[in-house]
């Protein structure tokens, strides 16, 4: 069973730009604020600095004045498919996949027969890892592309064909991570319906997540395995395609954001770095 929404994806709102009190530090763009919660994440994750408070209390005050901030708060009141939602769901589909399998190879069913269904098991076993390091190098590209655009943009090397060359290099990098990121996303979607469809996810409710939809109350149903809905990919309508792909930007922005402040609260409470 599809719960569906309620039509194609529409973009969130611009969050209004106002002067930020840390304007120096953030340079009111979200690549700043992005960038310096990675560099203070890193070094506490890799033991070279402590939790500085101040200044994230700073970086959270001052994230309501950023372009992706009206995805970060959907994320953070659980109003879109945040990581952990759509890690529990993943886990859910394997779960069954795997009660599945274990019963067909019970009745005598060889490997080679149940091979169609067990790569799909795999697929989806894999998905947040996939979609964690597709984020990743998103950010990291988006990073460095914010940081070559500012290079290039400046008088003092206007023409320089290093320079140049550099741009291009990464503005390419920044779209293939995009697509990859898409791409990932968008097999979990397909993988689950495709194994909804096959009857392989007995007793689960798929749900085709779209805008307006209350997330977190929807994975709170132990049936429910909730994933994008296939409105967000293969839009023929470039203008719609091009919408889909900013609102899934600013989520994987505002999930990227997310999951540096949980590890870096898991390091406060532990007193120790991640493994």
């Amino acid at each position: 069973m599809s719960i569906e929404g309620p039509g194609a994806p529409e973009p969130a709102p611009r969050a209004e730009k106002k002067p930020a009190k840390a304007e120096q530090e953030t340079g009111k763009e979200t690549e700043d604020a992005v960038a310096l919660l990675h560099r203070h994440h890193d070094g506490i994750t890799h033991g070279s600095e402590s939790p500085d408070e101040q200044f994230l209390a700073e970086l959270r005050a001052d994230v309501s004045r950023l372009e992706f901030y009206p995805m970060y708060q959907e994320y953070l009141a659980d109003r879109v498919p945040t990581i952990p939602m759509l890690e529990e769901s993943m886990k859910r589909a394997v779960a069954s996949l795997d009660a599945l399998l274990a019963g067909w190879k019970s009745h005598g069913v060889v490997a080679e027969e149940m091979a169609e269904e067990t790569k799909m098991r795999n697929l989806l076993s894999g998905r947040l890892a996939a979609i964690r390091g597709d984020i990743f190098d998103y950010i990291h590209t988006m990073i460095r592309f914010h940081n070559i655009k500012r290079k290039w943009k400046d008088p003092r090397f206007e023409g320089d064909p290093d320079v140049q060359e550099q741009f291009e290099k990464i503005d390419a990098d920044r779209r293939r991570a995009h697509e990859s990121l898409l791409l990932a996303l968008s097999i979990m979607t397909s993988t689950v319906l495709k194994a909804a469809e096959e009857d392989l996810l007995e007793g689960h409710t798929i749900v085709e997540w779209t805008p307006g939809m209350p997330a977190g109350p929807l994975v709170k149903n132990p049936s429910a395995i909730v994933v994008f809905s296939p409105a967000f990919f293969g839009s023929r309508d470039q203008t719609q395609a091009k919408r889909n792909r900013d609102y899934l930007r600013d989520w994987a922005i505002a999930a990227d954001f997310d999951e540096q402040f949980r590890e870096i609260a898991e390091v406060q409470r532990s007193g120790q770095s991640p493994k």
